[in-house]
């Protein structure tokens, strides 16, 4: 889909992150998805997929543009929702978003994709399971974290262990 693809960065991580049971729309969510745009921001440009479309219960979370962040598909028609999405991820270096269906779409292209819930409850650890392992096949990484202990893993991944 050339006409969505026109004016994206030459690379770039694709960025889907919306509210549903198993990440809900509570502050802490919110929170952590300002301050994850904004980190990854500030390191490499951003592509949101958000559309504005209604299509089901899920609604997007809201983030500005600039700084860094593009938001290419405002205005896309529902019609073609979907294969613009899968367009701008096929291009992306990474995905980033919330665990749910529009997560396990990178890992066809072979990009590696970071899925976020704060509610376990609300997924079969079955559907996780066999995402983790059709990543595999198609030789990517998939990885579901938990948003609430995000703050645990950064004791982890300070740049001199990183080193």
């Amino acid at each position: 889909m050339p006409e969505v693809e026109r004016g994206l960065p030459d690379e770039f991580v694709a960025v889907k992150f919306y509210f549903r049971p198993s990440f809900p729309d509570i502050p802490e969510n919110r929170e952590f998805v300002a301050r994850v745009l904004a980190r990854l921001a500030q390191q490499e440009p951003v592509v949101l997929l958000n559309t504005g479309i209604g299509v089901d219960d899920h609604v997007d979370a809201e983030a500005g543009t600039g700084n860094g962040i593009f938001c290419p598909l405002e205005g896309v028609p529902a019609q073609i929702n979907l294969g613009a999405q899968c367009a701008i991820i096929s291009r992306a270096r990474a995905f980033l978003g919330t665990y749910g269906g529009l997560s396990y779409v990178p890992m066809v292209y072979g990009v590696p994709s970071f899925a976020f819930y704060s509610d376990r409850s609300h997924f079969l650890p079955s559907h996780l399971d066999v995402t983790r392992r059709a990543a595999a096949a198609h030789g990517t990484s998939f990885a579901a974290l938990d948003a609430g202990k995000m703050d645990a893993l950064a004791l982890v991944t300070t740049e001199e262990i990183a080193a």
